[in-house]
């Protein structure tokens, strides 16, 4: 009787666990106050304490993840802030999802769905716990698994999250071995997809998603799973003179983790941080515009900002987040400057396949912004001596981006879909010239997404057995572990990774001491935690989370009035 008893109640548990977990991230996707919302992400990041929680919450979400724009916002974000899993949690996660892939009674396959959701979990977790962690994670089943639905999936989408998460995995040294040496030939696998994405190319069936998949088989080929041998090239690489093209996005003054085309004009954010990038050229006078297609319909900042505009990933801070640049976000319909946003352009999210024009006249200093070529409205970002005086140091067309969205950027070099007829303006590409070392320097720009590098005197017990890796640092799995945190006593990190702590990665614990494992390596004596220390974890871009925007009543005085509407033309306030 006590045994059937205990049943019954892990059953009950496991079901409110289930019901719980379901219930606020359903909320969590129809929210619309800030504070209802930020509490419905600690109520799920909280499940992230206790293993089966953790192990519930992340199988839940795998069932319920929805292609809504916000929802992969909220996934990485929660992950993000979660305590780290042990090796063994990792474990059971990857049984659990690879469990919800099994054909069902009345299915031979689980669903479309169900296939990306697992997949895009891989992803997010495989860079979250990039290192000893992610080994656990990806088994020889999750290769084969990915690399199948890399060959074989009908789903443009499918295939697309297969590689993501296999690129991802990809970033620790050992995972990319197995890949690299797997039975199915990454090289042959991605060769024929890339031809077979060229052969459709005309097809109008999920034009934006092969769109998409091509650009990242394209990525991988040259980057991340580069063979050293010849590939098939991208006809777009030949049918553009790139020499024409005197604006490109700069990935050199960018975060870290773009993916780019040849042609510095197709750019792409599979990062689950808030990723943010500056053109080539700025501007200091005159009338302005350039055009972005969207093949994703997430959040993107879309406008100008200057060199010192702050791009800060971790913390979410982009074009539009401080008082040096001025966005515009179609997904949420909200604008950006001095940090705070207000509503703009009416109440339909943008959709992949929208162009959106950027209309800046610096003189003025106004900016209107089109979707599709219907003008949202005249706007003042800035009073126009604090316009003027940013662009003395130059504007530049700059976009943030969070995960997975990806557009193709034009700045003149091809004729423009919704020009504004009725303004007069100049093409960027017309008035600058590219230097060719600058040129040479982005085309050649190497891959970000490179294997974790391990130290040579470590390299030997990475060669030996799974029991020799708890002979690395947990966090950085380069150096080896040395000391214990206080009060947890939890162990296994190196001293420079110690040092940049201030809560445990392992169960959020405020760190009050820092101990050697033995006296062979440090003092006896706890370092104690500095104020100006900083957390290893980071966060989803904050702007990406804040809905709805901040309500004008609540905005401090001595912040300049952002992004006042043009009433003549129509738009509300």
């Amino acid at each position: 009787m006590i045994p059937m008893q205990r049943l019954v109640l892990r059953i009950l548990s496991r079901f409110s666990r289930k019901t719980f977990i379901r219930s606020a991230w359903k909320n969590l996707n129809s929210l619309n106050e800030h504070d209802e919302l930020v509490d419905a992400l600690e109520a799920l990041i909280s499940m992230s304490h206790e293993e089966n929680e953790f192990i519930e919450l992340i199988t839940v979400i795998a069932d319920v993840l929805s292609e809504a724009p916000m929802a992969s916002a909220f996934l990485c974000h929660i992950i993000d802030s979660a305590a780290l899993p042990s090796k063994e949690t990792s474990h059971k996660i990857t049984t659990r999802l690879l469990q919800k892939l099994k054909p069902g009674l009345c299915r031979t396959k689980p669903k479309k769905r169900i296939r990306v959701n697992v997949s895009i979990m891989w992803s997010v977790l495989a860079e979250k716990l990039a290192g000893e962690i992610s080994l656990s994670l990806f088994t020889d089943s999750v290769c084969n698994t990915l690399l199948d639905y890399l060959q074989n999936d009908n789903d443009p989408r499918v295939r697309l999250f297969a590689l993501i998460a296999l690129e991802k995995f990809g970033m620790t040294g050992q995972n990319k071995q197995k890949i690299l040496s797997a039975e199915k030939d990454i090289h042959k696998i991605l060769q024929v997809l890339l031809k077979e994405l060229y052969s459709n190319e005309n097809s109008t069936i999920d034009v934006y998603r092969k769109r998409q998949l091509k650009f990242c088989v394209d990525w991988a080929l040259k980057n991340t799973f580069d063979s050293g041998k010849g590939i098939i090239r991208n006809p777009d690489d030949s049918s553009i003179n790139h020499n024409n093209i005197n604006v490109m996005m700069n990935p050199l003054d960018a975060t870290a983790h773009w993916k780019l085309s040849p042609n510095g004009l197709e750019i792409r954010n599979d990062n689950f941080a808030f990723e943010s990038i500056r053109a080539t050229a700025g501007v200091t006078s005159g009338k302005w515009f350039y055009e972005v297609l969207l093949l994703t319909n997430g959040i993107m900042q879309i406008g100008y900002a200057t060199k010192r505009c702050t791009f800060g990933p971790e913390e979410g801070t982009g074009i539009g987040d401080d008082h040096y640049g001025f966005a515009y976000d179609g997904c949420r319909n909200i604008l950006w400057a001095n940090g705070i946003s207000v509503p703009y352009g009416g109440n339909v999210p943008w959709k992949p396949g929208d162009v959106v024009g950027v209309y800046m006249d610096i003189n003025l200093g106004c900016v209107r912004f089109f979707l599709n070529g219907k003008d949202l409205g005249m706007v003042h970002p800035l009073n126009i001596a604090q316009f003027r005086k940013l662009a003395e140091s130059g504007l530049h067309p700059a976009l943030s981006f969070t995960s997975y969205q990806q557009a193709i950027v034009n700045f003149g070099t091809e004729k423009f879909r919704y020009p504004p007829s009725s303004l007069s303006y100049e093409k960027l590409n017309n008035h600058v010239q590219l230097s060719a070392e600058l040129r040479d320097s982005i085309q050649k720009r190497t891959s970000r997404y490179r294997s974790i590098s391990i130290s040579s005197s470590l390299k030997q017990q990475f060669e030996t057995t799974e029991d020799d890796f708890d002979a690395q640092c947990s966090i950085c799995f380069a150096m080896p572990p040395c000391i214990i945190l206080g009060p947890c006593n939890h162990d296994g990190f190196c001293v420079e990774c110690a040092k940049m702590m201030n809560l445990c990665p392992l169960c959020r614990c405020p760190i009050s001491s820092r101990r050697p494992m033995n006296n062979n390596n440090l003092p006896p004596s706890p370092t104690k935690l500095s104020s100006s220390s900083t957390s290893i974890s980071s966060s989803i871009p904050s702007t990406a989370i804040v809905l709805p925007p901040t309500p004008p009543d609540s905005r401090s005085e001595y912040s300049i009035p952002s992004l006042e509407p043009d009433v003549s033309r129509g738009l509300e306030p």
